[in-house]
């Protein structure tokens, strides 16, 4: 039989909003009710000290007039112990809590806090309610929990979340390991960016695929190729944005977008324009407002600069506009034709028109692209989805000559 999976919401932004707006509304005890009459299982509340959340004739309100169960997120506190044991939630999550933080960020240290928690985990546990510890997925923080005898855990995973996986150094491991494994003789960092493993054996490339483990990328096909950034504000005095982000944001969205011809992208972080913006098929410029975007440009055997399209507020403007611009040139533009040549045919003016002039139009082409790419098949892992045919990297046997 399978398991019924139980859904429970969160309220405590709806708070965080009426608390910013002022007044009553949006009413959390409103979001419940909605809970309620869409099925959902149960409703989770964060009551902070500071109170920048849920209230508590919040938690009052809730407590006396919602059926559901009710998960009160609290800090290690006897101010919360006491809230806790006065209403008899159905469950208690005891979490960290610092009051310069927007939101809970890290686990509990369990293992650290153990003389602490215990007496709270014995005391709530005793009133019926149900204990459990947000922790980070650390087995030593697991085994803590098991000794306070807490019956449920919630991980944190904001780590996960916010890893930069190109970035990780055992990511940058898995490839040095492969070089060695299978003997590839030279690895470049190539002008856009990527790094190149060259003299792979034909035969070992479903290997190294498989054991570096990540989407590869297109050296070759007509595609997406390359989305080259500067490093932005992050690390440079003279960076206005982050185009590093930015220009992950970018890839991540089209990485595997098939075009009439290959497509390059780049962001810079200030107009000194060290990703060389203004020669690619987009480039986007960060500046003191935002962001500026120029399309149809080209670095290759006839160097053509871009042309300025538009200026944009925020990275989602920038996803979507971009977005557009591409569903477009696949969809008009002709086989081999790159970007530059497609927009001298039909004129920047007509593009313009389809995509700054017509904001349906634009979000049309840009959710066009969207469902184009949701459940595109990655053909590194997905061979038989992206129809890769495996007997290609079969070495031919060599035969000897019959004697004559």
């Amino acid at each position: 039989m399978t398991p019924h999976l139980r859904l429970g919401v969160n309220i405590d932004h709806v708070a965080t909003i009426r608390n910013a707006r002022g007044g009553d509304h949006p009413d959390p005890w409103r979001a419940v009710q909605v809970v309620e009459a869409a099925g959902g299982d149960g409703i989770t509340v964060h009551l902070r000290e500071d109170r920048r959340h849920i209230r508590d004739g919040d938690l009052d309100t809730l407590m006396a007039n919602t059926t559901l169960p009710i998960n009160l997120e609290m800090a290690a506190t006897e101010e919360m112990m006491a809230i806790a044991l006065r209403h008899k939630p159905h469950a208690a999550c005891i979490v960290p809590e610092k009051r310069e933080e927007r939101t809970t960020e890290g686990g509990l240290d369990a293992a650290g806090l153990h003389n602490q928690l215990a007496p709270m985990v014995t005391r709530l546990t005793d009133a019926g309610i149900r204990v459990s510890l947000f922790i980070e997925p650390d087995a030593r923080q697991i085994d803590a929990a098991i000794q306070l005898r807490a019956p449920v855990v919630e991980l944190h995973t904001g780590r996960y979340a916010h890893c930069e996986g190109e970035e990780r150094a055992t990511e940058l491991r898995r490839i040095a390991d492969a070089v060695d494994k299978y003997n590839i003789p030279t690895v470049k960092v190539t002008g856009g960016q990527r790094i190149d493993l060259l003299g792979v054996k034909k035969e070992d490339l479903p290997a190294v695929w498989k054991d570096i483990g990540m989407p590869s990328g297109h050296a070759y096909a007509k595609a997406l190729r390359t989305v080259k950034t500067c490093v932005g504000s992050e690390w440079c005095r003279f960076g206005t944005q982050d185009s590093t982000q930015m220009g992950k944001d970018l890839e991540r969205a089209m990485w595997r977008m098939y075009a009439p011809h290959k497509v390059k992208f780049a962001v810079s972080g200030c107009p000194r324009n060290c990703a060389e913006a203004g020669i690619k098929d987009v480039g986007i410029i960060g500046v003191d407002s935002g962001w500026e975007m120029y399309v149809a440009g080209n670095g290759g055997i006839k160097t053509e600069v871009a042309h300025f399209f538009v200026k944009l507020k925020t990275p989602e403007e920038v996803l979507e506009y971009t977005g557009a611009f591409c569903q477009l040139y696949r969809e008009e533009g002709w086989y081999l034709e790159r970007t530059v040549h497609y927009v001298n045919r039909v004129g920047l003016d007509y593009v313009k028109r389809k995509i700054l002039d017509d904001a349906a139009g634009r979000q049309a082409l840009w959710e066009r692209l969207q469902f184009a790419l949701d459940g595109e098949p990655d053909p590194w892992f997905e061979h038989s989805q992206a129809q890769v045919d495996l007997r290609q990297f079969t070495p031919v046997a060599m035969l000897k000559p019959i004697p004559a």
